[in-house]
């Protein structure tokens, strides 16, 4: 399965939402970036650029999003292992979406140094050394 996953970036923060999925509970209460699954035919980054209207319900251009790292992934539970595709937003330039973000409720800012104390999906550990290696 090909997944996307945009990752908001200001200053040494970056934006989480808290999943909630009791059905596949080892997702449930985790922190996460926003993205989801890549549809067959459909470009990476309009993916992206979908999953995060989606689930934030804020428009995004191909010119707001960089593409960052891929990685694969392998839950235990799961048949299949995930294809990470990554793409970083960098805020330092855009206030409004910098606004946007901090005004909405489903997720905030964490400080990145601290990620990977925080209850993420254990593919996103990954991601999370290696925002906390750019930043050191």
């Amino acid at each position: 399965m090909n997944i996307v996953l945009l990752i908001p970036i200001f200053k040494n923060t970056t934006w989480l939402q808290r999943r909630c999925d009791p059905v596949n509970d080892i997702f449930d209460n985790c922190l996460e970036f926003v993205g989801g699954k890549i549809n067959v035919n459909e470009d990476i980054d309009i993916a992206g650029i979908r999953e995060f209207y989606e689930e934030v319900k804020i428009k995004l251009s191909k010119n707001d999003i960089v593409e960052w790292m891929s990685f694969d992934f392998k839950y235990p539970s799961f048949a299949k292992k995930h294809i990470f595709k990554t793409y970083k937003i960098n805020i330092e330039h855009n206030t409004n979406l910098y606004k946007q973000l901090s005004e909405n409720k489903k997720g905030q800012w964490y400080d990145i140094v601290t990620l990977d104390k925080l209850n993420i999906p254990k593919a996103n550990i990954q991601i999370a050394k290696e925002l906390q290696k750019e930043i050191r």
